[in-house]
């Protein structure tokens, strides 16, 4: 028992400090990789009936109904086209399968306590309020989002 609890703690400590990195119009922007499950190509979802703008719609994902949303209408920013870059990263929220479609993953990246610093007040309004913290490592500035604002619908 001791054992599996050690592998646990483990694969824990190792996605500690971990993040996905990604690209939504112009901006950086990263999220834990806890919440990922996987990263596909840019689908066309099914539409549905009086959702919000940002909800695109539905896909089938191996006979899991998973919504998507596209982040950059749900940051107030433009519908942009897909290119051959874009994506949808599947993230497990609470024991729901959610998509993010971005216009491009970038890297997982290792981004410790030291190297993050509090929102300003300038990133408040920005995006919604979605980013919770700024990644700095060299030469890079990451805005981490706030995974449980970006898909809270109220």
């Amino acid at each position: 028992m001791d054992e599996l609890f050690d592998i646990e703690l483990s694969e824990e400590d190792a996605m500690r400090d971990k993040y996905l990195t990604f690209r939504v119009n112009t901006q950086a922007y990263a999220i834990p990789i806890r919440y990922v499950t996987e990263i596909i190509g840019a689908q066309t979802p099914t539409p549905v009936p009086r959702t919000p703008e940002f909800i695109t719609g539905l896909i089938n994902l191996r006979g899991a109904v998973v919504p998507v949303i596209d982040l950059n209408l749900r940051f107030g920013r433009r519908e942009t086209a897909p290119t051959e870059k874009s994506c949808v990263i599947i993230l497990l929220f609470d024991t729901m399968h959610i998509g993010a479609a971005v216009d491009e993953v970038l890297d997982v990246m290792t981004i410790e306590d030291a190297e993050l610093r509090a929102a300003s007040g300038a990133h408040e309004g920005a995006d919604g309020g979605f980013v919770t913290a700024i990644g700095v490592r060299e030469t890079t500035a990451l805005q981490i989002i706030d995974v449980t604002r970006v898909f809270d619908l109220d």
